[in-house]
């Protein structure tokens, strides 16, 4: 089997699609025939439309049906692959096996099909006459068809370029197919990709996240036992909401901040008066899709370096807002921020990981910023194209 056979087969239609390709075919010649037909008559040699008729018919007819043969032959031998050669000697030799059958095709079907027009154009006027070869006009021959040599020798120039011309346009519908099933072909698999880097990196968050949040609980269980029976059935809530979230490379933002919602629950339970979380959501843009679980690391980051040090009490506030086509979420802290030594290079574990799918989900179209304003604090900042609507896994 050839290399190129893959790419034969995508190329391949359907039941419908070939019903559709005979239908322009079809309609293809009977354009080109009605055309020849009409120049033909107006070059004014005498001959009636009948006789022109009869005439176009017995040149072009036979091309007409062996055309699907070309088209089968161009896709069984084609001229670009590993084999081209080999083909174009192959095609050069079935070109003159099929100068051979077109002559036959007119010498015993199209001849006698037509013969009749010839004879009701000479009924209707008796002035009729051969034209001959020398004339300029299609030959109008209306004696018995004999298949000899010097009228298949006057027709192989013809025969042979249209031949020809059947089998490098066929080759050039055929490259253009293999290109684009190629093309898609290279698009699911890009897409396969991201899709495996996507879950990978998420799979790699969750037991991150799942370890800093029991650490949270067991710290609250000798101090505390209510505090940490409360965060543990928050946790419970959680941990269903990530397992349903990370069924879907993205989800809306409604069901992150949901997410997130949680997650500063079980902080406010261990920080208590410590820490406030304010929340400035835009109505339009809790549609919006992101990876899951972009913000919780983010939050963790700014409890854990910037809130969790810092004595006095603290606010973590959450801003949403579409701009120039883009999605905005901002997630701002009044802790130490850059007093950290932890969190002088403004990336953990959590925070990379969220960078990368974000640039795994939008390919050169996010962004993830951490500044750290002179006031103090630390604000993340998430761009990212707006982009709505229900992702299936």
């Amino acid at each position: 089997m050839e290399a190129e056979s893959p790419s034969r087969k995508e190329s391949i239609p359907g039941k419908s699609g070939g019903i559709r390709s005979l239908l322009t075919y079809l309609g293809i010649w009977l354009v080109a025939l009605t055309v020849l037909v009409i120049l033909q008559t107006s070059w004014g040699n005498g001959a009636s439309w009948q006789e022109v008729f009869g005439a176009v018919l017995r040149n072009w007819l036979p091309w007409v049906v062996l055309g699907p043969v070309l088209w089968w032959l161009v896709k069984r031998f084609p001229l670009f692959g590993s084999k081209k050669w080999r083909n174009l000697a192959v095609h050069f030799a079935a070109s003159l096996v099929m100068l051979l059958l077109a002559e036959l095709l007119v010498a015993f079907v199209v001849h006698p099909a037509t013969r009749p027009i010839f004879q009701q154009a000479a009924a209707e006027n008796p002035q009729i006459r051969e034209v001959r070869s020398n004339r300029r006009g299609p030959q109008l021959r209306q004696r018995e068809y004999r298949l000899r040599p010097k009228p298949l020798a006057r027709k192989f120039p013809a025969w042979f370029l249209l031949n020809w011309l059947f089998v490098l346009i066929g080759n050039a519908l055929l490259q253009r197919r293999a290109d684009e099933a190629r093309k898609r072909r290279n698009l699911e698999l890009q897409n396969e990709l991201s899709q495996a880097r996507l879950r990978e990196l998420q799979n790699r968050l969750q037991p991150h996240f799942l370890f800093n949040t029991l650490n949270s609980v067991s710290a609250l269980i000798l101090v505390d036992p209510e505090k940490a029976d409360d965060m543990v059935n928050r946790l419970s809530q959680l941990l269903r909401r990530v397992l349903q979230s990370s069924e879907k490379p993205l989800i809306p933002l409604r069901e992150e901040l949901d997410l997130l919602r949680d997650y500063l629950a079980i902080e406010q339970v261990r920080f208590s008066d410590r820490l406030s979380v304010q929340e400035f959501v835009e109505e339009e843009t809790l549609g919006c899709l992101l990876p899951p679980l972009a913000l919780q690391p983010l939050a963790e980051n700014a409890i854990k370096h910037g809130i969790e040090p810092k004595s006095e009490p603290s606010v973590f506030a959450v801003h949403t807002r579409i701009q120039a086509g883009l999605l905005h979420v901002q997630l701002i802290d009044d802790g130490i921020g850059g007093e950290s030594k932890d969190h002088q290079g403004g990336f953990g574990i959590g925070t990379e990981n969220v960078r990368r799918r974000l640039e795994t989900a939008f390919p050169g179209e996010a962004t993830l910023e951490v500044k750290f304003p002179d006031g103090g604090g630390t604000a993340v900042s998430i761009l990212v194209p707006v982009r709505k609507g229900e992702v299936n896994e």
